[in-house]
């Protein structure tokens, strides 16, 4: 059994665990990537992410969690920037103020793009990716999209 100091209980899900943590770790040494947690409605994706969540240095990392809404009325992109936001506002010094605005970027980036993508829908996601690529050159970046 697993526990942790921010969860009430967390049984299991160690090999998982495992995983998540080499994530964090090679993300630390400047090595992104994209893990995604898949499954079956009710067998705890939710609570395995969140316990890997509580388990990340907030100190090192500049961390976020966004939630999809299951009301059609929630806009563009909406997880990312309550994510991008909760990590804004957790980030402590140093180079809070350069992150801090790298992160503003980003999040005004996405607001931009919130109406008719067509053509130029590649140069805006791209100026999404460069801004996320120099946020984690200040900082590493860990963002849990929940309910996709």
């Amino acid at each position: 059994m697993t526990t942790s100091k921010h969860s009430e209980l967390f049984v299991g899900r160690d090999d998982e665990l495992v995983v998540l943590a080499a994530a964090f770790a090679n993300a630390s040494a400047g090595e992104g990537s994209v893990i995604t947690i898949a499954g079956d409605p009710g067998i705890g994706k939710t609570a395995l992410a969140r316990e890997a969540m509580t388990r990340v240095d907030n100190q090192l990392f500049a961390t976020g969690v966004g939630r999809c809404r299951e009301q059609r009325d929630a806009p563009p992109f909406w997880p990312w920037n309550q994510a991008l936001n909760m990590a804004r506002r957790r980030l402590t010094a140093p180079g809070k103020d350069e992150l801090t605005g790298l992160i503003d970027r980003v999040v005004g980036t996405l607001a931009e793009g919130t109406s008719g993508l067509d053509s130029s829908q590649f140069q805006f996601f791209q100026r999404v990716v460069e801004s996320l690529r120099s946020v984690c050159e200040t900082r590493p970046l860990v963002v849990m999209l929940d309910d996709l």
